[in-house]
């Protein structure tokens, strides 16, 4: 029964301090933007050696490969699914 009167007072500070928390960084902007970064890592240019200049040349020629690749198995599974 002791230990009931000094835990019930230190969940409520525990909450108190996990409640503040929230509101202080819920006011300085954590929250605020939660899907810009993980959209930031998907555009993510792996090319760190290339050029400025060179890194649109280089993503344009790796596109449309990619999405013949992409077209050609979809094509390959539907006639092996026939």
């Amino acid at each position: 029964m002791e230990a009931i009167f000094l835990l019930i007072p230190l969940s409520l500070a525990l909450l108190g301090v996990a409640v503040w928390l929230y509101f202080r960084m819920d006011n300085s902007g954590q929250f605020k933007d939660l899907e810009s970064h993980g959209r930031q890592l998907l555009l993510d240019d792996d090319n760190t050696g290339v050029q400025a200049g060179q890194k649109d040349v280089v993503a344009s020629q790796q596109i449309p490969t990619q999405v013949t690749k992409i077209a050609k198995q979809t094509e390959q599974n539907k006639s092996n699914n026939r």
